[in-house]
């Protein structure tokens, strides 16, 4: 396996919105994945450290950060992955080389979290994917034991994303083992419709769960089936 960069993903919870298809697919450029005929979003926030590159030490001013993303999930050519509508850190730095290396939708936001055994509290301020600034308070406890729940395993067995550079499509490979996950129970939850993109109607939250951490390697992006970038 070839990969690029290596990091650990810990504190990473899922908070997912099941929302009607034709409301989102014109804001998505590939076919939407469905679960149970419904599009879904998921707000996904974590802590990303023991960060390098291949062949490289860490780098001890960017080797440890947070995360926010939203996503959605979509099915190319018949290969299941996300689309990221905006990935956030409070690392200037960071978002940079990912933006260069990876062409990903990074942006920076203020996020704080203090974590726990259980308990688990999260603040962010930023702006979502069309600029409008959002405020987002999570307070949260994280359950005990590991969850068998079959939709976060359709949520989190994804290895690939998928994103657009003109017309052509782009692959990235994700090699991780398979997320354990744990019930959670939220206590408070506030902004977080205010960072979906723009969608008629009212959405609660459908789903939320949290992952165990889990070592993350990213292999290098290659452009989709027989297409060339110009």
């Amino acid at each position: 396996m070839s990969w690029t960069i290596e990091q650990r993903w810990s504190h990473a919870l899922f908070l997912n919105w099941k929302v009607s298809e034709a409301a989102l697919q014109h804001q998505v450029p590939f076919p939407l994945d469905l679960h149970e005929g419904q599009a879904v979003l998921s707000l996904v926030p974590f802590f990303m450290d023991q960060i390098r590159f291949r062949g490289l030490p860490r780098v001890p001013v960017f080797s440890s950060l947070w995360e926010l993303n939203l996503r959605t999930y979509v099915k190319v050519n018949g290969v299941p992955g996300i689309y990221f509508f905006t990935l956030e850190t409070p690392h200037g730095l960071g978002n940079f080389i990912a933006r260069t290396f990876f062409d990903l939708p990074y942006r920076k936001a203020r996020i704080s979290a203090d974590v726990g055994e259980k308990d688990y509290s999260l603040r962010a301020e930023g702006r979502r994917a069309d600029l409008v600034p959002y405020d987002l308070s999570l307070d949260l406890e994280i359950g005990a034991t590991e969850s068998t729940d079959p939709f976060q395993k359709w949520i989190t067995e994804r290895y690939h994303l998928f994103l657009k550079k003109g017309d052509i499509t782009i692959r990235g490979d994700v090699h991780h083992e398979p997320w354990k996950t744990r019930s959670i129970k939220v206590h408070s939850l506030q902004g977080g419709i205010s960072i979906l993109p723009k969608l008629p109607g009212a959405h609660e939250l459908a789903s939320s769960f949290a992952g165990d951490p889990l070592k993350v390697r990213f292999s290098p992006f290659v452009v989709q089936e027989d297409q060339r970038l110009r």
